[in-house]
């Protein structure tokens, strides 16, 4: 099982676009969770996904193409999302409270 974390903007539709995505590369979601960030602009979608590696590249590849999402990042399930800037630090730590609530 794979983990996605997508930051976006927060506007209608984003969560049906990249569950289209997801869709279209016959990936499972296992879960799903949006959360809205301290700036009410912005929004974490976290998913775990049955999918192989070449399919998670194909859904970063298409994910990052649209406008609405800023930074697509995933990893293996326990093991770190990598860090590539500061949005993403934010990221971890929502996952880290989404991990005690479940």
């Amino acid at each position: 099982m794979l983990t996605l974390v997508l930051l976006s903007t927060n506007q209608c539709g984003v969560l049906a676009r990249v569950t289209s995505i997801i869709s279209s590369t016959s990936v499972n979601i296992q879960s799903c969770s949006v959360s809205q960030l301290p700036d009410p602009s912005l929004a974490v979608l976290s998913f775990q996904l049955e999918a192989s590696e070449d399919q998670m590249r194909a859904i970063e590849r298409k994910a990052n193409r649209l406008v609405q999402v800023l930074e697509v990042v995933w990893s293996e399930k326990d093991k770190p999302i990598r860090d590539a800037h500061s949005g993403l630090r934010l990221v971890n730590e929502l996952r880290g409270q989404w991990d005690q609530v479940a």
